[in-house]
């Protein structure tokens, strides 16, 4: 008899030890969703609870990936994104894309918000054009101001928005617009379009003229084609 009291003894105390470690990880589990729910997080370097901040990303390109140092976080855009302060790497990917990159800081109980962001597609093909629209507004391009109350100056090496400096270049531009965002800006530097963020960014290459003479360029109001006159001959191509 007092063998099998023992063993009972035994069982309820394992019982009861089993019981209360899951009750204390239930007990802190629940206590680190709420936590997190209020924007803090556990640093496991310095053994601190740290307010956090958020990354909020957003693109026309829904379907484009999201990484952060280097790790996928999203598949899709938007995405908002927990995080310690500090600095991180941010990438958007997408097949048939060029790449989005930024180096940002996240502060704590602030949101770091990217919703301009545009990407252009790899490997872009031009098609020649008779459209009249295209052909008028190249001869007659749009007013800077019209899309923006800010106007951009440019001399041989420097894009300028207002007083701002957005770029200093090695190789001399020829020739700056904006963007249909108000955002980015679309310049000719040597027999190259380019687009640059007004922010000095993210300089991706768009298409390749014939050679180095000064032409026009525009682009459609939802920013999806770009129209240039290269050797005498006017063309569209589809750039986003």
């Amino acid at each position: 008899m007092v063998l099998v009291n023992n063993r009972r003894t035994k069982n309820i105390f394992s019982i009861i030890f089993k019981q209360s470690l899951v009750g204390l990880l239930m007990f802190l589990i629940g206590i680190s969703i709420i936590f997190y729910a209020h924007g803090y997080k556990f640093n496991f370097k310095n053994f601190k609870i740290i307010k956090t901040g958020i990354i909020y990303v957003s693109s026309e390109q829904r379907e484009a990936n999201l990484y952060v140092n280097g790790v996928l976080v999203a598949p899709k855009l938007p995405f908002a994104y927990g995080c310690l302060p500090g600095f991180y790497n941010l990438e958007i990917k997408k097949d048939g894309y060029q790449s989005w990159k930024s180096r940002i800081q996240v502060t704590a109980e602030k949101v770091s918000s990217f919703d301009y962001i545009v990407l252009f597609k790899n490997n872009i093909s031009k098609e020649q054009t008779s459209d009249a629209g295209v052909i008028n507004q190249l001869i007659s391009p749009n007013d800077e101001l019209f899309r923006s109350n800010n106007t951009i100056y440019y001399n041989d090496y420097e894009i300028w928005e207002g007083q701002n400096l957005v770029a200093r270049f090695s190789k001399p531009i020829n020739r700056a617009i904006w963007f249909s965002d108000n955002y980015h800006i679309i310049y000719q530097q040597g027999d190259e379009i380019r687009v640059i963020e007004k922010t000095g960014t993210n300089d991706t290459f768009l298409i390749r003229l014939e050679n180095n003479a000064i032409t026009n360029f525009d682009i459609s109001s939802n920013g999806n084609e770009l129209y240039f006159k290269d050797l005498g001959r006017y063309y569209k191509a589809v750039i986003k």
